[in-house]
């Protein structure tokens, strides 16, 4: 009888009540945590938009480039350029050093060399490390080598090689205009070193080019040095990569973002 009176005078009530309480404490404090994982990682992205990044990409093209800052719609600065069409003019490296904001595009017009008459066409390869940096933060992007917050593009539009000229800004604004869509470059070999060049210094970076790609041509020992599977002609193609906030800013905020997507999972009534 004393058990169950225990039972009715309220003990056992009070003792689920305060389990609940404290049920629903932790979810507050979980909660809370996740607010706070959110908030972290939106301060960093806002931060890092408001914030110049530097820049520094090391390239070379077969044959000739230029390359221009802009947005997803237009290009408005030069901030490099290599114009040798000659045979050579792919053996070197060349190191640019630029500022961009978050949300701008890196333009890389490329256009390979006319062949002589007896030559059906030419090999084609764009290979390129990006480096950006914002304070003692730094972030790299490898042509040809695939991560989570920017890779580069290759406009499905095609044009012939502008041997002897590099294309201007003008130029460049009604490519991006008039090209059905952006796409994923052909992606060729590893950074290779041969007699007369060595591109290695590019590690891992993959040559790329437009779709089905340029090289079956040239060859070292009977190997296809840019290892694409076709060749896309003698042609100009134009790629681009975005400016991204750092990966680490945008880890936290997809963090939070999870973590606040299954807390509602949670909390939503089966049925």
């Amino acid at each position: 009888m004393n058990g169950m009176k225990w039972l009715t005078t309220g003990a056992l009530p009070a003792l689920m009540m305060n389990g609940q309480l404290r049920g629903s404490c932790q979810k507050v404090a979980r909660l809370k945590r996740l607010v706070s994982i959110l908030t972290a990682g939106m301060l960093c992205v806002l931060t890092a938009q408001s914030q110049t990044v530097n820049v520094t990409i090391r390239l070379t093209v077969d044959n000739a480039y230029r390359i221009f800052l802009g947005n997803a719609t237009s290009v408005f600065s030069i901030v490099g350029e290599d114009g040798d069409f000659s045979p050579s003019g792919w053996q070197g490296i060349e190191t640019y050093n630029f500022t961009a904001s978050v949300g701008d595009y890196i333009y890389v017009f490329a256009s390979d060399e006319l062949p002589p008459p007896d030559e059906p066409f030419n090999p084609s390869m764009f290979i390129s490390e990006t480096a950006f940096s914002v304070g003692s933060s730094s972030w790299t992007v490898y042509t040809g080598v695939p991560n989570d917050f920017s890779n580069w593009e290759v406009a499905h539009e095609i044009r012939p090689s502008t041997d002897p000229d590099l294309a201007d800004i003008p130029t460049v604004n009604g490519w991006i205009s008039s090209t059905p869509g952006w796409g994923t470059p052909a992606v060729g070999s590893v950074a290779v070193s041969e007699p007369g060049f060595d591109h290695t210094s590019l590690l891992p970076a993959r040559y790329i080019w437009a779709p089905p790609g340029g090289g079956n041509y040239l060859s070292a020992g009977g190997n296809n040095l840019w290892g694409f599977s076709g060749n896309t002609g003698d042609n100009a193609v134009l790629f681009r990569l975005q400016v991204v906030p750092e990966p680490a800013s945008l880890t936290v905020l997809a963090s939070g973002v999870v973590g606040l997507m299954r807390l509602r999972r949670r909390r939503m009534p089966r049925t």
